[in-house]
């Protein structure tokens, strides 16, 4: 099996900071992937918000929750926007708002990051509050 490489960032991580990232990167990607699903099951959602088109909002989705900040045009945020995209009066795209309700509140349960380092703490509580909350939206 040929070895790893690696990389610069490597270097200031222990072992459970490598393990972090990977659990970020893996959630993330599988709820961008779920995101994908949905709107291709909801096309019409996307055209409820700003974007122009389904790819543009899913990268306004990605942005938002990448750059750790608010979706446009959404006044809520973690858990408050996953409880409004299933409210049944909500008018909104329910696909941006239940997704970006989801991953701000990951990388909020994990302090605002998505890359960890030796100075990085993991409050344990808030990463398990994270995923009963992903387990009960599901």
């Amino acid at each position: 099996m040929p070895e790893a490489k690696l990389s610069k960032g490597q270097l200031i991580q222990s072992d459970p900071n490598r393990m972090a990232n990977l659990e970020m990167r893996n959630n993330l990607e599988a709820l961008y992937l779920l995101m994908d699903k949905l709107y291709k099951r909801n096309p019409s959602e996307w055209k409820k918000g700003s974007a122009s088109s389904r790819d543009a909002a899913e990268t306004q989705i990605r942005h938002a929750i990448d750059q750790h900040t608010p979706l446009p045009g959404l006044d809520a945020r973690d858990t408050k926007a996953m409880e409004l995209a299933l409210d049944p009066h909500f008018k909104g795209d329910r696909v941006a708002t239940f997704i970006y309700g989801i991953g701000d509140m990951l990388v909020t349960a994990h302090g605002g990051k998505h890359v960890f380092y030796l100075i990085d703490g993991l409050d344990a509580q808030r990463v398990y509050n994270a995923a009963r909350n992903v387990e009960i939206a599901m």
